[in-house]
């Protein structure tokens, strides 16, 4: 505002440059510079310079100039003192303002309306109130910072406190997630449980914790597993509650399936004491609940008074439901082992009765084979036509109760893991194929089905079972002629090198490709098998056990209505 200020003196003057056109200049240069200086970050320098400034300005003017009317701007300079400067600033500016108008004043007398009383007078009164109000803007000020630092630490504390809270809240559910996880790997209950009460003690820093579990068949809840010294104790007293046990938090919370709470045990007249547990101040007990199963109570009681808050029963009733799954997956699994292992006793028991009546069986019926023979061939004496038809008869239903007593005894042996082979070096395959097709050369004379063979003149000696390998290419080739009504039966064996591949093809019926898999499957049959009242459907497995004790591989390829093909793949000599 000087500058436009000192162009208008200029213009009124005519253009002369006056004194107090200078003078404004002058001020204006000043205040540059002072302000360079505040805004260089020098404050107290540029408040100390402008205020001597004015001082000089405002203290001598009145003086030199014999004008009283600046007297009053040394308030201004006293104001800027006081705002500007430390308080001792303010009196020594006091001090030498006073001096000055009390010297200069003899040296520079003043007009009638202005002397050294009236300086005395503005210094004396406008300094102490100047220094009063600063004085206590200052204590204003110093009680705002004092709020500011109390609201700052209160902001500090509740910022550390909830800075604790979360560290325990993440605290708490990493220790949940580490339970989930260890629920995800244990079933079994013996070792399930006193795992999840050790980690949910320490993981939550409780005192003791327990697991109670509901048995139906009595209404009482008994303690499966306790953590320390006083959860073995009380699990060796065989310490359980009734259901409708009073006081206790445990039986009630599992009566009203709802989580129970008491943060002051000495408040409370549903606490029940323990002996084992005196240091206890806070419980908790949580149903343990699957669907509208009741599986348990899990009980947790702590050192610290008001230990469980909002928070610890949300995350706490949230762990109990884990925990009450893994109990239920835990008592499902126990149930299935139990189960397998009976299964298994039975099976074992059914495989050796099954063995002993089939050698019980087969004995007898090897001796009424052998006497019918003889009778057959006149060793008794002659026979009549009639009785010779009735004889084979007979002879052709024991054989045929023999191959089926067999059968029994070797899926009985195969399911009991304890068939044997008798393993021979430099097998010939060309005699084992003969005294096959031997066998069954009846079986085509029943019927109009030619057997074709396919067999490659350079099939090597294997090693195997001689017995057990004619019996997988006399089960595949009966099985063959048996579905076959008309057509050909080819039986197929070539040299790969160092495997033999058999094939047994046939013009019947064909195996849908849904039953591929299952025919292998004890007394499993085709529709074919079943409408021909014949066979146990165990010929197929017993066949594919033998094939694979050999180190072998068995397969089918078939449609229906356009016969079918099993391969049997055998490891040669050099692999066997």
């Amino acid at each position: 505002t000087s500058f436009p200020a000192s162009l208008a003196l200029i213009a009124r003057n005519n253009g002369v440059v006056s004194e107090t056109v200078i003078g404004l200049w002058v001020a204006q240069l000043i205040t540059l510079v002072f302000y360079a200086l505040n805004r260089r970050g020098h404050y107290q320098l540029s408040a100390s310079l402008f205020v001597g400034f004015n001082f000089v300005v405002t203290f001598l003017m009145p003086v030199m100039t014999q004008d009283p009317s600046w007297l009053w701007f040394t308030i201004m300079v006293l104001l800027l003192s006081a705002m500007l400067l430390p308080e001792w600033g303010t009196f020594l500016l006091f001090a030498l303002g006073f001096i000055a108008h009390v010297v200069l004043g003899n040296v520079y007398p003043l007009s009638a309306t202005f002397s050294n009383f009236t300086a005395t007078v503005v210094y004396a009164v406008t300094t102490p109130l100047i220094l009063v109000f600063m004085d206590h803007r200052v204590r204003l000020e110093r009680e705002r910072q004092a709020e500011l630092r109390a609201a700052n630490e209160g902001l500090q504390r509740s910022e550390a406190e909830l800075e604790h809270r979360v560290m325990e809240r993440t605290r708490d559910l990493k220790v949940a997630s580490d339970v989930a996880r260890q629920i995800t790997t244990v079933l079994g209950m013996d070792r399930l449980l006193p795992e999840l009460v050790e980690q949910t003690k320490e993981g939550f820093d409780l005192y003791f914790v327990s697991v109670y579990l509901f048995q139906p068949d009595t209404q009482q809840l008994v303690l499966a597993t306790g953590t320390g010294e006083a959860g073995r104790q009380m699990k060796a007293e065989g310490r359980a509650f009734h259901l409708a046990a009073t006081p206790s938090l445990v039986a009630k919370a599992a009566r009203e399936r709802e989580h129970l709470v008491i943060n002051n045990i000495g408040q409370s007249t549903a606490y029940l004491r323990n002996p084992y547990l005196l240091e206890t101040q806070s419980e908790a007990a949580f149903p343990m609940v699957v669907g509208d199963e009741l599986i348990g109570v899990l009980g947790l009681q702590s050192r610290q008074v008001n230990r469980f808050q909002k928070e610890d029963v949300a995350i706490l009733s949230t762990l109990t439901e884990q925990i009450a799954i893994a109990v239920k997956n835990a008592q499902l699994y126990a149930d299935q082992v139990y189960a397998a292992a009976e299964l298994r006793k039975a099976d074992q028991i059914k495989t050796r009765f099954l063995a002993s009546m089939s050698h019980e069986l087969r004995t007898p019926l090897n001796a009424i084979l052998n006497f019918n023979e003889m009778i057959v061939m006149g060793m008794a004496g002659p026979v009549t036509p009639e009785q010779k038809g009735m004889l084979d008869h007979s002879l052709s239903s024991a054989q045929h109760l023999l191959h089926v007593i067999n059968d029994i005894l070797d899926i009985s042996k195969i399911q009991a893991d304890r068939l044997t082979l008798w393993i021979e070096d430099d097998i010939d395959l060309y005699q084992e194929i003969n005294k096959v097709i031997s066998m069954t050369q009846n079986l085509f004379q029943e019927k109009p089905v030619q057997l074709v063979q396919d067999i490659d003149e350079d099939l090597p000696l294997i090693t195997g079972d001689r017995r057990r390998i004619r019996q997988i290419l006399l089960n595949l080739l009966t099985n063959a002629i048996k579905f076959t009504e008309q057509g050909t039966v080819t039986l197929s064996a070539k040299n790969q090198g160092d495997k033999i591949l058999f094939a047994i093809t046939d013009t019947g019926p064909g195996i849908p490709p849904e039953m591929h898999q299952m025919i292998f499957e004890p007394f499993m049959q085709t529709g074919e098998g079943i409408k021909q009242a014949e066979g146990t459907g165990l010929g197929l497995p017993i066949t594919k056990s033998l094939v694979e004790a050999h180190g072998g591989r068995i397969w089918l390829e078939s449609q229906p209505g356009e016969g079918s093909a099993f391969y049997v793949l055998l490891p040669g000599k050099d692999n066997a």
